[in-house]
């Protein structure tokens, strides 16, 4: 009986003798735990295509951009989409880290750590093909002579949108509203104004996908009167924002150094908005289209 005893002590001991000689760090410490939880964060954002939407080839060109330069600072990122009014309330009280993408306004800095600016969209007039509508200057250097130049045609605008600060200015412009680029769209096909404010991607995207009918006859008016930059808007009231906000500036740097940013760009074919952004660099505009408005 005691033979057996021991026979079963030194099978335990011989059982349990490799989990005894495991480090202490085999379990991660709170402090390790604590480490891990800082370098994740999670951010808003909208359906809006093209630039981020679900259904998209990686969720959209902003998606992957803002997704890559984190990953590239050593973030695990997360993403949810939600309405936009929704993502700016939980950004506001520190639900997520940030939002995204966030244009910037001086009244939004009250709430919201803006980030480096990246090119965004370009904003211009669309029009039908046999309407002879021209500036009659380039745009980027005189947008008031230029929109000075097509008063004659009535101008339709989405309610609510944040147009070219030339636009909103032209008390000399006939302006009609309606509720969404869409409508618009088909106002200006079917004539009922002459010209359209809108975002040429978004009307790129909506002419190849809800309109197809419609693209034969409708064209860009370029040069854009404005180029759109976007933001990270990050919370204060988010765990290490700063830290967050300085992670992605980084990153941005890095891929933009790269190359990797013009290959997301080119991938999703929008890789014009740099030669944009090059254009307005070249007549001396982009600093201030690029800054933070004071």
């Amino acid at each position: 009986m005691g033979r057996d005893v021991s026979r079963w002590i030194r099978i335990l001991v011989w059982l349990l003798w490799p989990m005894a000689m495991l480090p202490a760090s085999a379990s991660p410490s709170s402090s390790e735990a604590e480490v891990t939880e800082a370098k994740r964060i999670t951010l808003a954002t909208l359906e809006w295509p093209p630039y981020v939407a679900q259904r998209l080839k990686g969720r959209g060109y902003v998606h992957e951009l803002v997704v890559t330069a984190l990953e590239r600072a050593g973030y695990e990122v997360h993403v949810k989409f939600v309405p936009w009014p929704r993502a700016v309330r939980e950004a506001s009280v520190g639900e997520v880290d940030g939002i995204f993408p966030a244009y910037y306004t001086k009244e939004r800095t009250r709430q919201l750590a803006f980030s480096t600016p990246f090119a965004g969209g370009p904003v211009g007039l669309y029009k039908r093909k046999d309407t002879p509508a021209r500036y009659p200057v380039d745009p980027r250097s005189n947008p008031v002579a230029a929109l000075q130049g097509i008063r004659e045609h009535t101008v339709g605008v989405v309610r609510g949108y944040a147009n070219p600060l030339a636009v909103d200015n032209a008390d000399f412009l006939n302006k009609e509203t309606a509720k969404s680029d869409l409508v618009n769209l088909r106002r200006l096909y079917h004539k009922r104004v002459g010209l359209i404010v809108i975002d040429k991607f978004v009307a790129d995207y909506l002419l190849e996908t809800l309109l197809k009918e419609y693209r034969e006859e409708l064209e860009f008016m370029h040069p854009p009167l404005e180029l759109k930059y976007f933001y990270v808007a990050f919370s204060p009231k988010a765990p290490n924002y700063q830290e967050k906000l300085e992670a992605f500036n980084r990153g941005l740097a890095q891929i933009t150094e790269d190359g990797t940013l013009k290959r997301i760009y080119e991938q999703h074919g929008v890789s014009t908005v740099l030669h944009y952004e090059h254009d307005l660099s070249s007549t001396g505009l982009q600093e201030e289209a690029g800054k933070p408005a004071n």
